[in-house]
C-alpha cells in the first residue's frame, strides 16, 4: 500500500467512526443525565444569586455620588459575564429539553424567559452606563440595576423551588420503596 492509500483508508475509518458515534449518541439522546442537568440548574441558581447581589451593590453605588463611574465597571462586567454564562447554560438545557426529566423541563421553561429579560436589562444598564457615566445617580440606572436584582432573585427562587421539589420527590420515592408501597 502506498502512503496515499493508507491516508485515504485512515481518513475513511475516522469518518466512519465519527458518524457511527454520532448516530449512537442521537439514538440515546445527548447523554445529559438528570444529575448533570441538576448540577447545571444548581450552578445557574448560584450564579443568579451572585448577580442579584452584584446588582444590589451597583444600585447602592448609584445612590451615592461619592462613587466614581469606575466603581461600577467591574460590577457591570461581572453581572454581564455571569448573565451570559447562565444564558449559555440554560440554552444548553433547552437544546436537550426532550431528554430532561419533567421537573427539569418546567424549571427551564420558567427560567428561560426571566433570564432573557435579565440579559436585556443588563445590556440596557451597560448602554446607559456607557452613554451617561456622569449621571449614574439618576433613577433610570438605579431602576435598571434594581430590575436585574429582582429578576435574578426570581430566577434563584424558581430554581431553588424546583430543586427542593426534586429532592422531596426522590425522598418520597425512596420512602415508598422502603415501605414496599408501589409507586404511582
Amino acid at each position: 500500500m502506498t502512503v496515499k492509500s493508507i491516508s485515504i483508508t485512515l481518513a475513511s475509518l475516522i469518518v466512519f467512526s465519527l458518524s457511527t458515534a454520532q448516530a449512537a449518541r442521537s439514538k440515546r439522546g445527548t447523554g445529559t443525565t438528570t444529575s448533570e442537568a441538576r448540577a447545571t440548574l444548581k450552578d445557574i441558581d448560584r450564579q443568579a444569586f451572585s448577580v442579584a447581589d452584584e446588582a444590589d451593590h451597583l444600585s447602592l453605588f448609584s445612590a451615592n455620588m461619592a462613587y466614581s463611574p469606575e466603581a461600577h465597571i467591574e460590577g457591570l462586567e461581572t453581572v454581564k459575564d455571569d448573565v451570559n454564562r447562565m444564558v449559555r447554560e440554560i440554552n444548553q438545557l433547552e437544546a436537550e429539553h426532550d431528554v430532561l426529566a419533567p421537573w427539569e423541563q418546567h424549571a427551564v421553561d420558567e427560567t428561560l424567559p426571566l433570564l432573557n429579560e435579565t440579559a436585556m436589562k443588563t445590556q440596557k444598564a451597560i448602554e446607559y452606563f456607557d452613554a451617561n457615566r456622569n449621571l449614574l445617580w439618576t433613577g433610570e440606572y438605579r431602576e435598571d440595576t434594581n430590575e436585574i436584582r429582582k429578576d435574578s432573585e426570581q430566577i434563584a427562587k424558581t430554581l431553588k423551588d424546583y430543586l427542593k421539589y426534586e429532592k422531596v420527590s426522590n425522598e418520597e420515592q425512596q420512602l415508598k420503596q422502603n415501605m414496599g408501597t408501589p409507586g404511582e
